[in-house]
């Protein structure tokens, strides 16, 4: 089965878009990355759901990286009963190693819809994790999935007491902090007047992401201007040029 997959992956591999693929994940491995785009991976993901060919690739090892963003897109595709993915996600979990199988794998999960408040516990729980991309899955599940009508105001508690020097993490809370301004302004402004964000990277950070959206007023965003940090002491080592999150 894996065989086949791998086979099936290099034949739709690209050397010049793993290079450029690379240069966007540090820390990963050039020799790990065959360069095969997410339209591509998504389709082959579908089709391997689709002919219920995907318990036997689960349960197999995986070194490209393209295997494991396979893997997350199943565990989005296939279909499980919620303690069943939960199962799958927590043996997914420690494969993780970079920002864009995180995040990839996260915004695929649209079955959280169905029970969020099953997943949402579990959220919680992962944001207790000592592992970086452990914490930033549960970071950027809270952002997609529980910032609407189903908003739930300890989640900002709880990000705005986080401390972690921890990139991966900081820019995910930033990112949920972007958007929280959009969608739940009133509910979460208070954090930035009160400087309740306990890492001001993250606090500036969060603002510069807002002011980069065409949902937030013009009024808002120089208010918004007002409330940034001057001189902060507080550095963070700084990715966005060369890291460009599926988020941002």
């Amino acid at each position: 089965m894996n065989s086949d997959i791998i086979r099936e992956l290099k034949e739709k591999s690209n050397s010049k878009f793993a290079d450029f693929s690379a240069k966007l994940l540090p820390g990963i491995p050039r020799e790990k990355i065959l360069g095969v785009k997410i339209p591509q991976l998504r389709l082959i993901a579908k089709n391997i759901v689709k002919n219920n060919k995907y318990s036997e690739f689960l349960d197999e090892k995986h070194y490209f990286i393209e295997e494991i963003l396979l893997h997350g897109f199943i565990l989005g595709y296939a279909n499980f009963t919620k303690e069943e993915l939960i199962s799958e996600i927590e043996k997914f979990l420690p494969l993780i190693d970079n920002w864009e199988v995180c995040d990839c794998t996260a915004n695929s999960l649209k079955s959280i819809k169905r029970d969020k408040e099953f997943y949402y516990k579990k959220c919680k729980e992962w944001l207790n994790s000592d592992k970086e991309f452990t914490v930033r899955f549960a970071v950027v599940l809270l952002l997609n999935y529980y910032l609407d009508e189903d908003f739930d105001e300890e989640i900002p508690d709880i990000l705005a007491k986080y401390e972690t020097e921890k990139y991966y993490i900081n820019i995910a809370i930033a990112w949920y902090f972007s958007y929280a301004l959009i969608k739940q302004y009133e509910k979460v402004i208070d954090k930035f007047i009160k400087k309740e964000i306990k890492n001001e990277w993250v606090h500036n950070k969060s603002i510069q992401k807002a002011l980069e959206s065409y949902r937030i007023s013009e009024e808002r965003k120089k208010y918004l201007r007002g409330l940034k940090i001057k001189g902060s002491g507080v550095k963070q080592r700084e990715n966005d040029n060369k890291n460009i999150d599926k988020q941002e």
